[in-house]
């Protein structure tokens, strides 16, 4: 409801339109059947402006603009335009150019209902498009409508407070600044470019001295929420911030809105492990991260004085549908703030952020506070803990991941495992699978795991395989989930043809065609159908799940089972958990996510940023022919070489923050395409990668390439795997540069083990006297 009506008198109503506007190309207006037809030319924007000029507005006034359209018989179809006004404030400025913007396509009638926001003194109502468009639109009519009761005699701001903060709530667009008493520091709130105050304020309560209830419209979606702020008794440098609301959201909103940050300030985030990002620069163009895929590995990020100096921390407590917005200002990265997400297009429950306020400790202190936050939450699973159901999971920790892919004339899997065992290679996850003999031998084998790979996102369907040249096998829908089509796929909308395209397949005509989606809800029970047919042959005690943890948790609109992201990620975590419950085998999935932490016991991917990993090569090339291609592989630009260097593998920049909460409760791999011995000439610092952060090698290879480079692969086994052994069931429990250009770095973990390694070109001089040369690494 919009609450009491203020006047419902047209306050304009428009027959024709003034001179158009057009950024490039041609634009005319005829006269048609009482309309007026429009042909735009050009490939940018277009406007009609109502003749009328500025209305006068105030600010909680609800207007109508509304208008019909018609299409024009042979031109092209599905041509969008949309209806909006300018919004101006004081003195002429313009606020927003497309304020209460609603598309339409030509023959369709368009109206938009819009709140006027704080700030406001004038509209300009306008038709407008974007590209070419050819289509009448009749006379538009703006009218208001109605009023959102404000709330009168507000202060300027609410304050809550307890003996380590003082949180300050400004009446103007809900503006936070926050005081920390123990640094003196004040983080304020800053709008992004463009934005206005948009919160018009209908009431305010106290429930307790440190909670504030604040009932809002939001002016840009007209949707009515409730802000809430409470001061934690538990944690007097901590407080919550969520909203609350109903009815309809079309996309995701930001707030609270990010803190202004000064010089010197680092945004930490955990994208796969983690990066440490300097603000006010374009380091790394980073952009909105969405906590329920892999864009996050973990739902936090924050700002510290330098690596670690004090700062502040958000927790997304609800992250199934959250994300990290990236603001910038003036172009460069300068903040990040909590943005929600629509479900399945509804505002639906609550969203919460906590915030967490540090004297120091950058982002060490704040990976231990949200490895406190998991704890509580049940998402510390540790290894010790794991091992108490499945003993063989010790096989994993220190163990090489291999994928071997050896041709038909080249040793087979047991003789190749056997060649690793006689070079000292004695522990490895073994992923390359293999016939029921094969895996039984390998199995056999001690300190080896024998993994099968499995996907059930994607579904191939009869037209698909016919173009891919591929039979169905109902004996043997593994990775092909043929019997998901057509009932058991996700729909985009409530059009079943308006199907979720996964993973795209070349096919015999030279085209790609795309697998369908299955809903996560279906995919748990054929996994288990599946496993149960296998595993009474093929002994393999490792499954590696593709995809569930790097794509994330999706919606589904079909309706016999439709399906929002919180269900999603909970289907997802069942896939993943009756593996190890049901099966007692150790698991494996793409990327990480740390909702699976519990019920996943290694993440393939996780040590190489999907945002910055080396790419796959030339089409058509196989996993060793792209390593053989060299250090400038087809495809591969020296721009994009530079992108891993220093970011992938970039020491100023990466952070372990993973490995900081996690490491004792899954294990971190690189990526395919992103493998440790890919390219050779970074190989070693992976190496120094693997032993600072605890975690074991990747390895692809054929016998080739094994006997071609026998002593790299032996040197690189023998510097990673002993200390991803050692430390495997221990916390890491600190990280921290011991140079300034971070080039030396120190791990600390729980079982005493210290580890520091020198990334630079020069000698580093440790306590007891002794270097650390260029490339090295020292374990005490």
């Amino acid at each position: 409801m919009i609450g009491l009506l203020c006047g419902l008198a047209v306050s304009a109503a428009f027959a024709e339109y003034g001179a158009p506007f057009a950024r490039d190309g041609k634009i005319s207006l005829t006269a048609t059947n009482g309309m007026c037809r429009v042909v735009h030319t050009g490939k940018q924007d277009w406007a009609l402006t109502l003749k009328g000029g500025n209305v006068a507005v105030k600010p909680g006034e609800v207007y109508r603009l509304a208008c019909r359209s018609a299409a024009v018989p042979g031109a092209p179809a599905k041509q969008q335009a949309h209806v909006s006004v300018v919004l101006t404030g004081e003195k002429g400025k313009v606020l927003m150019w497309g304020f209460g913007a609603k598309d339409f396509f030509a023959g369709e009638a368009c109206e938009s209902v819009f709140t006027i926001p704080l700030g406001s003194t004038s509209i300009q109502a306008r038709v407008g498009g974007l590209g070419p468009y050819t289509g009448d639109v009749s006379a538009a009519i703006l009218e208001k409508v109605g009023c959102v009761p404000l709330a009168a005699d507000l202060p300027e701001q609410w304050t809550l407070e307890s003996d380590t903060l003082a949180l300050n709530v400004r009446t103007e667009n809900l503006g936070l600044s926050v005081t920390d008493k123990r640094t003196g520091r004040t983080w304020a709130s800053t709008a992004a470019a463009g934005d206005f105050p948009a919160y018009l304020v209908r009431a305010v309560r106290c429930p307790s001295a440190g909670e504030l209830e604040i009932d809002v419209t939001d002016a840009r979606t007209r949707g009515e929420r409730t802000v809430r702020f409470a001061l934690d008794p538990s944690a007097p440098a901590e407080f919550t911030a969520s909203v609350s609301g109903t009815g309809a959201l079309k996309r995701t909103f930001a707030y609270p809105d990010a803190f202004a940050s000064q010089t010197g300030d680092f945004l930490v985030v955990p994208v796969s492990e983690g990066f440490l990002l300097p603000l006010g620069t374009n380091t790394l163009q980073i952009g909105d991260l969405s906590a329920y895929s892999a864009g996050m590995s973990m739902p936090f990020f924050g700002i510290s004085k330098g690596a670690e100096g004090a700062g502040w921390m958000t927790i997304l407590e609800t992250p199934d549908d959250a994300k990290m917005t990236a603001y910038r200002a003036q172009g460069v990265l300068a903040g990040a703030a909590p943005g929600w997400a629509p479900t399945r297009g509804q505002f639906g429950y609550t969203r919460r952020a906590r915030y967490v306020f540090l004297t120091s400790g950058g982002y060490v202190a704040m990976a231990k506070r949200y490895r406190a936050y998991a704890a509580a939450n049940g998402l510390v699973e540790t290894f010790r803990e794991k091992a108490k159901a499945r003993p063989h999971i010790d096989r994993l920790l220190g163990a090489a991941n291999v994928w071997y892919f050896g041709g038909w004339k080249e040793p087979g899997a047991v003789d190749m495992a056997k060649e690793l065992k006689a070079a000292g290679l004695d522990r490895f996850l073994w992923s390359s699978g293999g016939g029921a003999a094969t895996v039984a031998a390998l199995a056999a084998m001690p300190d080896v795991l024998v993994g099968r790979y499995d996907c059930y996102r994607d579904v191939y369907y009869p037209e698909q395989m016919e173009a891919i040249g591929m039979k169905a096998d109902p004996n043997n829908e593994i990775c092909r989930n043929t019997s998901a089509w057509p009932h058991d796929i996700i729909w985009k909308s409530a059009d079943s043809n308006d199907w979720a395209k996964a993973w795209g397949v070349r096919g015999k005509d030279g085209k790609t065609h795309h697998c369908a989606t299955q809903c996560t809800l279906k995919q748990p029970a054929r996994e288990r159908r599946n496993v149960a047919r296998e595993l009474q042959t093929v002994p393999f005690n490792t499954r590696f799940i593709d995809v569930t943890t790097s794509v994330g948790w999706e919606e589904c609109e079909n309706p016999a089972h439709p399906m929002t992201r919180s269900q999603s990620r909970a289907a997802a975590c069942e896939l993943l958990g009756l593996l190890g419950r049901e099966f007692n085998l150790v698991v494996g999935s793409e990327q990480g996510m740390d909702a699976a932490v519990p019920v996943c016991d290694y993440f393939e991917g996780m040590l190489s940023p999907w945002n910055s990993r080396m790419p796959h090569g030339r089409p058509g090339a196989n996993r060793t022919d792209i390593f053989r291609e060299g250090l400038y592989p087809t495809n591969v630009t020296p721009a994009e070489l530079s992108r891993v260097v220093d970011f992938n593998l970039g020491e100023k920049y990466r952070i372990p923050l993973f490995e900081l909460v996690y490491h004792d409760c899954a294990c971190s791999h690189w990526y395919w395409y992103d493998y440790s011995n890919r390219p050779i000439s970074l190989w070693p610092k992976r190496d120094l990668f693997n032993v600072l952060y605890g975690t074991a090698p990747m390895y692809i290879f054929d016998h080739r390439l094994w006997t071609e480079r026998k002593e790299e692969f032996i040197r690189s086994y023998k510097a990673t795997c002993p200390v991803a052994r050692k430390t495997g069931y221990s916390e890491m429990l600190d990280h921290h540069a011991l140079t300034a250009d971070r080039t030396v770095q120190r791990s600390t973990f729980a079982d005493g083990t210290v580890v520091t390694v020198n990334f630079g070109n020069t000698p580093y001089a440790l306590e007891d006297g002794s270097s650390l040369t260029p490339g090295a690494f020292c374990v005490k």
